[in-house]
């Protein structure tokens, strides 16, 4: 039973179409889409950008923009023209009922859209369609989006972990999206993976370069001294921002003791017994440490004793043996992948690991041809995700 026939049945309310009223809000464009995709934890998608990415080349040709509304402090995705925080209910009813279409999950945004029977791209997670959908509007133009529950039922829950939501692959929405607007598209790609870090923000990583004049630098930065330990680069860098940093050796203690207020954190990677003094060294000097390693378990626990005094060792996150033969196994010339891990050497940027051994940067994190997979690709698994063209 649908939740408003419940609350009819309850209150001896009768069920009409609302009325709501709206309230004149200027835009410099006709042509658009509204966009609110925030709501409760468990329903936040978070592929969104990808969605996006894949839909803003066709927008553009077609002289559609995106207008994202919501509250004031709502993540800003990139390329919609924002409105959080500046429009009232009534001015949001407004946009929606002049838009081309709504995109958004289970929200005001969808039910007003359904009202005003405006087209529909709608994403369900916590609850089931059937229970919580859109009441009004023609369903020929209403496309819903709901993870399978025909093995597991959804939680009801607020917040989820993880989220049932991100089940749904990001280009069935994109060309949903596309095809209720009429506009003839080629994305015709299937998501195969999608690490666990995929989507968390961009990670800044720094590795020594070959110019440090050009070097580029902000707060919270890690300078990976485990992939070139280069301590003259990280004074460099310590100089102009604070950092993280990442080590397997020894960093000399007069420099820590130097620059340790611009140090946040210190991870150690526990590879034997032998970092045990640099690292009690480090915290008597104050450096916050942290230990991590990527050891196999029987060898980690046989180290637990010498560190057992400093802290537990956190184990790094393990590839899946099964996603890792699934990826080997398919055709190198028919899947792309994407990270949001991002590697600086010296004044160029790049957006993995991959393009930055092979000096290849990218202006922005995109799609590219995974035609090698060389035996560090795996290294950075749960930054990617990894698309099979047709």
């Amino acid at each position: 039973m649908h939740f408003l026939d419940r609350y009819a049945l309850n209150t001896g309310a009768k069920i009409d179409k609302p009325f709501v009223y709206q309230k004149f809000f200027p835009l410099p464009f006709d042509r658009y889409i509204t966009f609110q995709p925030i709501s409760k934890p468990a329903k936040n998608y978070d592929y969104w950008q990808d969605v996006l990415d894949d839909i803003a080349p066709y927008l553009t040709e077609n002289n559609i923009r995106i207008v994202q509304i919501g509250a004031k402090d709502e993540h800003r995705f990139i390329g919609p023209v924002h409105l959080q925080g500046l429009t009232a209910l009534p001015q949001a009813a407004y946009l929606i009922n002049r838009a081309m279409l709504h995109v958004g999950v289970d929200s005001f945004g969808t039910h007003m859209a359904s009202a005003y029977d405006v087209p529909l791209v709608s994403l369900y997670s916590n609850g089931y369609v059937q229970n919580c959908g859109p009441v009004w509007g023609d369903k020929d133009k209403q496309i819903l989006f709901s993870p399978d529950f025909s093995k597991k039922k959804p939680s009801f829950a607020f917040e989820e972990n993880p989220k049932a939501v991100n089940t749904i692959k990001s280009e069935k929405v994109s060309a949903a999206i596309l095809d209720l607007l009429g506009i003839k598209h080629n994305i015709n790609y299937e998501t195969v993976f999608v690490g666990k870090q995929y989507s968390n923000t961009a990670i800044f990583t720094n590795i020594c370069p070959s110019d440090q004049a050009k070097m580029k630098v902000a707060n919270g930065m890690e300078v990976r001294m485990d992939l070139n330990h280069d301590e003259k680069f990280l004074e460099a860098v310590m100089q102009r921002c604070n950092v993280a940093v990442i080590t397997k050796k020894p960093i000399s203690l007069e420099l820590l003791k130097k620059y340790k207020k611009q140090i946040g954190m210190l991870f150690f990677m526990v590879e034997d017994e032998s970092g045990v003094k640099f690292v009690r060294d480090a915290i008597s000097l104050g450096v916050s440490i942290n230990l991590i390693s990527n050891l196999p378990q029987d060898k980690l626990d046989e180290l637990k004793s010498h560190y057992y005094d400093i802290g537990m060792i956190g184990k790094l996150p393990e590839i899946d043996d099964e996603d890792k033969k699934k990826i080997l196994a398919m055709p190198k010339n028919s899947l792309k992948f994407k990270s949001n891990k991002t590697y600086l050497k010296g004044e160029h940027v790049y957006y993995n690991r991959l393009k930055m051994d092979q000096n290849k940067g990218a202006k922005l994190p995109e799609y590219q041809d995974l035609d090698e997979i060389p035996s560090d690709f795996f290294e950075d698994f749960q930054f990617q995700k990894i698309i099979k063209t047709s």
